[in-house]
């Protein structure tokens, strides 16, 4: 199941039928989407604004007028103190994923911290909140990241889905760009990882067309484009570095090409 990573360097609609037309199976929708900058993004502490529910309509009535389906849902921890409002977050998010038909969220836990206090915090809370997803028939799914956090080595991801009993996407550029080795996360992780966020790296840069970098040096490389999971296709690097949209086209089809073939 090959999905596809939007980008903001073309609208909605025409993103969508380029992805579909290539053959993606469906899309991956980060509501920050709809934020022009990183700067933006960080100033609304990664939680739900009353606007998003207008945004998710229009994903909505975009996928079901193309059917093209949203696959999954990428976001972070909310950045904030209040437990009430993170809660809430959790519950809005649930409820975006009913509307889009789409079972997994995908969670960067670390919320770009290495705050042990605020890590803690967020296991207490995901906690709570994971029985309400599983009896919707919806699941969060944890995302291995990079520095800052405390969500990197094998032992700390271990620990941390024992804790919580959440299952993973494994993001293979986080891992390559903090040195652990794929193989061994693979291995180590095989039964746990419901999706995979997958990209090339080379030369300190991640999430880049698939096979530019060293991502086919690995064994998994073969087990993983074999499996029938969510596979998204996280090529931003060299789509914000393309100059036109037919460049953007070509790093697409060439990412899903490899993958396909």
């Amino acid at each position: 199941m090959i999905v596809g990573d939007l980008t903001r360097k073309i609208p909605l609609e025409e993103n969508l039928k380029i992805l579909k037309e290539i053959g993606y199976d469906g899309f991956q929708l980060d509501l920050c989407y709809f934020v022009d900058s990183l700067e933006k993004r960080l100033e609304r502490r990664f939680l739900i604004e009353e606007k998003d529910d207008a945004h998710v309509k229009e994903v909505k009535a975009l996928s079901d007028k193309l059917k093209f389906p949203v696959l999954a849902m990428h976001t972070f921890f909310p950045i904030t103190e209040d437990k009430n409002l993170i809660t809430n977050t959790f519950e809005k998010h649930l409820e975006y994923l009913k509307t889009l038909n789409c079972k997994y969220l995908i969670l960067h836990i670390s919320g770009y911290t290495d705050d042990k206090a605020k890590l803690h915090r967020a296991i207490d809370i995901l906690k709570e909140v994971k029985p309400l997803y599983e009896k919707e028939g919806h699941e969060i799914l944890l995302e291995n990241d990079h520095s800052p956090s405390l969500f990197i080595t094998i032992d700390d991801i271990k620990g941390i889905t024992k804790e919580t009993n959440l299952n993973l996407c494994m993001d293979t550029s986080h891992a390559m760009q903090s040195n652990v080795n794929l193989d061994v996360f693979y291995n180590n992780f095989k039964d746990k990882i419901k999706a995979i966020h997958f990209s090339d790296y080379k030369d300190g840069k991640p999430h880049k067309e698939i096979g530019t970098g060293i991502l086919k040096q690995f064994d998994c490389y073969k087990e993983i484009i074999k499996l029938n999971k969510p596979l998204i296709l996280e090529v931003g690097k060299d789509i914000k570095n393309a100059k036109s949209k037919e460049e953007i086209i070509k790093i697409y089809k060439n990412s899903f090409l490899e993958v396909k073939n």
